[in-house]
Formats: C-alpha cells, sequence, structure tokens
C-alpha cells in the first residue's frame, strides 16, 4: 500500500503539468488502493481463522522423503578432488 501511495505522490510531483493526474484521478486512485488494502486484510483474516483438515500422516512430504531410496552420489561428487590450477578471480574478457 506505502508504495502504490509513493508512485502516486511521485507523479503529482512532475515537473510538467500534463504529466500530473488531476484531483479527480487522485481521489479515485487512493480509494482503489484503500479497497485493495481492505481486500487484502479481509483474506489474510480469513486464512487466520480458517484450519486445514490434517492429512494422514503418510501423505506429508517427510513420509515421501523417509521412504524413497535415493541413488548413492557418484565417485566423482564423493571423492575429494586434487587440482594444482586455479581459476582467475577476473574474466579474461574486459568490457
Amino acid at each position: 500500500m506505502t508504495t502504490m501511495v509513493a508512485g502516486l505522490a511521485f507523479q503529482c510531483l512532475q515537473q510538467d503539468g500534463t504529466m500530473r493526474p488531476t484531483m479527480e484521478q487522485v481521489v479515485k486512485e487512493l480509494k482503489e488502493i484503500q479497497n485493495e488494502e481492505q481486500k487484502c486484510q479481509y483474506y489474510n483474516y480469513r486464512e487466520e481463522t480458517v484450519t486445514p483438515h490434517p492429512s494422514p500422516p503418510d501423505w506429508g512430504e517427510a513420509a515421501l522423503i523417509q521412504n524413497t531410496k535415493f541413488p548413492r552420489s557418484p565417485i566423482s561428487v564423493t571423492e575429494q578432488w586434487t587440482s594444482k590450477s586455479t581459476t582467475p578471480n577476473t574474466s579474461a574478457y574486459s568490457c
């Protein structure tokens, strides 16, 4: 909400008068912003008051992961790498 009001205020501060909204447009925009804020507050209240039905324990993500057999990591990932070369800190291409 604050960002929307700030954006509207920025439009009102334009040097060129043709770029500034009329007072009727400002009032209309402020009312729309206020209505959006009220909708957000209403839906946030509804989400807080409604409790979802619990799922069976074997449907949860944790249960799915626990029951899944994952393949082992390839040796190239699990073994220590030995390398004598280093990567330069700067790019070879300069802008």
